[in-house]
C-alpha cells in the first residue's frame, strides 16, 4: 500500500479540524450495545495501564488541578508546523519541529539542547531510563539514500548514543521493558534500547503499538484502504520475542485508539464508509480477548447517517477505575441561531461504560463542543479528568476574525464540569491541548509551531 493512501484519513481530519471541527475529546449521539456473536461478557477487568492513543489511570483523585487564571505563557516556537506530539520527563519537553529535536526546560522556556536529524520528524519521542528516542523519514524524500532512522539520546546532554537504520516510514513508536517498537507503513521493528541492535522486523505496519499490557504479546492496529473510499483496521497480536503473528483481527473503520489489560484489548474505530458512498457507520469500541482475539463485547455510538449529512465524532477513550470513558459528539449543520457552536458541531457528552461489559454506567451532557488535538488524546487524560479546549469559532471562516478559547477541567468518572477559564490573548493560531506536565497544561498550534503553558 502506497504511503499517501494509508495518511489519507489524518489529511482528511486535518482538514476538518481547520473549519473547526473538534476531534479529540468530542461528543455524543445515542448509544446500543451489541456483540458479534449476541452474547456481551461480564468478565471484569482491572486496566492498570498507560495508554497508546489515550491515557489511563486507575485511581482518580478527589480534585482536579486547581484552576488557572488562563494567561497563556510561550515555551517555544518553531517555523513549522508540529505535526508530532510533544513528550515531558522530569521536567523537560521534547519537541521535534521539522528535522530537529529540541529539549526545553519546561519552567523557563530555555532549550537545554537540539539534535538535528536532517530528516522529517513527525512520531512523538519516546522516552526511558533517560534517553530519548526519536524516528526520522525522507518524506518527502530529500534523498535517494536511505534516510529512515531510529535514534537514541543521551537526555540530559542530547549526545546520540546509536542509530538504526531502518527500511520504512515510521509512524509511531512505543519503549516498553528494554525494546524500541518503531512502526512503519509496512513494517515493524524491535529495536534493542541498550545498543539499537534490531531483535527482529515483520511485515505489519501499524499507527498503534501497546506493548507490556499482555504478557509476551506485542498489539498493533494498522490501517488500510478498501476499494477506493473505504478504511478498514487490521488488529496484529505479535509473540514479543520473535515477531511471529499469535492471530489478527479486521473491521471496518480508521482505528482511533488501541489499549490493553493483561485479558481484553480494547480498540476504537471511526467513521466507515459503506461501498455505495451514501451513508457512514458510526464510531465503535469493541473488547477482544487477549489470547484469542475472539469478541467480548462491542459498543456502536450514533446512528447510520447520510455521508454528506450530519457526521458524528469520538475521543479516543480513557481507561479509568474499570470504566471506559469517552466524548461523543454529534455534527450538524453550522447552527444559524447559536453562535458559539457556529461551525463547531454540537455540544458533546461523556459517556463511562463499564470495561468488563461494555454496559453503560453513566453519561453527562455538556454545554459545548470540544476541541483539542487527535494526536494527543492520552496526554489531555490525566488523572481522572480530561482537559480540553472549547473554542468559540464564530468568524473562524474570516482570516481576519479572531478565536477565543476557554479551557475546562472534566471529570472522567461523571462528566461534571471542575472548573472552565477563558484564555486570555490567545494567537491567531488554531489551539489543542497538547498534554498535561507536572500539574500545568500546555497547548500547541496545529496551524503554526507554538507551544504555551496554561498559568
Amino acid at each position: 500500500m502506497k504511503f499517501a493512501s494509508r495518511l489519507r484519513p489524518f489529511l482528511l481530519l486535518v482538514v476538518c479540524l481547520l473549519f473547526g471541527l473538534s476531534m479529540l475529546i468530542s461528543g455524543c449521539g445515542s448509544q446500543s450495545t451489541t456483540s458479534s456473536s449476541d452474547e456481551t461478557s461480564t468478565t471484569n477487568s482491572s486496566p492498570d495501564v498507560d495508554q497508546s492513543g489515550a491515557r489511563t489511570s486507575t485511581e482518580p483523585p478527589a480534585k482536579p488541578l486547581p484552576k488557572p487564571a488562563g494567561v497563556l505563557s510561550q515555551k517555544f516556537s518553531c517555523q513549522e508546523e508540529l505535526v508530532a506530539g510533544v513528550t515531558e520527563a522530569g521536567g523537560v519537553l521534547y519537541i521535534p519541529c521539522e528535522s530537529t529535536l529540541h529539549a526545553i526546560e519546561a519552567s523557563s522556556g530555555q532549550e537545554k539542547w537540539s539534535f538535528p536529524t536532517n530528516e522529517q520528524m513527525q512520531v512523538t519521542p519516546g522516552f526511558e531510563a533517560g534517553t530519548v528516542y526519536v524516528a526520522s523519514n525522507n518524506f518527502p524524500a530529500q534523498s535517494e539514500a536511505n534516510s529512515h532512522n531510529v535514534y537514541a539520546l543521551d537526555a540530559t546532554s542530547g549526545k546520540e548514543k546509536w542509530r538504526a537504520p531502518v527500511t520504512d516510514d515510521i509512524l509511531t513508536l512505543e519503549v516498553k521493558g528494554g525494546i524500541v517498537y518503531a512502526a512503519g507503513t509496512g513494517k515493524t521493528f524491535a529495536i534493542n534500547a541498550a545498543d539499537g541492535k534490531i531483535r527482529w522486523s515483520s511485515d505489519h505496519g501499524a499507527i498503534f503499538v501497546v506493548a507490556g499490557k499482555v504478557p509476551g504479546t506485542v498489539l498493533m492496529a494498522d490501517i488500510r484502504l478498501v476499494g477506493t473510499n473505504r478504511n478498514a483496521t487490521t488488529l496484529y497480536a505479535l509473540d514479543e520475542s520473535s515477531g511471529r503473528e499469535e492471530w489478527r483481527r479486521d473491521f471496518g473503520g480508521a482505528p482511533n485508539a488501541l489499549d490493553a489489560d493483561s485479558a481484553t484489548v480494547y480498540l476504537e474505530t471511526m467513521l466507515e464508509y459503506t461501498p455505495d458512498e451514501g451513508q457512514t457507520l458510526p464510531p465503535k469500541i469493541t473488547a477482544v480477548d487477549a489470547a484469542t482475539g475472539a469478541d467480548k463485547w462491542q459498543v456502536t455510538e450514533g446512528e447510520t447517517r447520510p455521508k454528506y449529512g450530519d457526521m458524528d465524532n469520538m475521543s479516543p477513550f480513557a481507561l479509568l477505575g474499570g470504566n471506559i470513558s469517552f466524548f461523543y459528539q454529534l455534527f450538524a449543520k453550522p447552527s444559524t441561531t447559536n453562535a458559539r457552536l457556529t461551525g463547531s458541531g454540537q455540544p458533546s457528552t461523556l459517556f463511562v461504560l463499564d470495561a468488563g461489559s461494555g454496559k453503560q454506567k453513566a453519561n453527562y451532557d455538556t454545554s459545548f463542543p470540544l476541541y483539542p488535538n487527535v494526536q494527543e488524546a492520552g496526554k489531555s487524560f490525566t488523572g481522572g479528568y480530561a482537559y480540553a479546549i472549547n473554542p468559540d469559532m464564530t468568524g473562524a471562516a474570516n482570516e481576519d476574525a479572531s478565536i477565543s478559547y476557554s479551557l475546562s477541567a472534566i471529570s472522567l468518572t461523571d462528566g461534571s464540569e471542575a472548573w472552565s477559564v477563558p484564555i486570555k490573548d490567545p494567537p491567531r493560531d488554531l489551539l489543542a491541548v497538547a498534554g498535561v506536565f507536572n500539574g500545568h497544561v500546555y497547548l500547541k498550534s496545529i496551524s503554526g509551531g507554538g507551544v504555551w503553558e496554561i498559568d
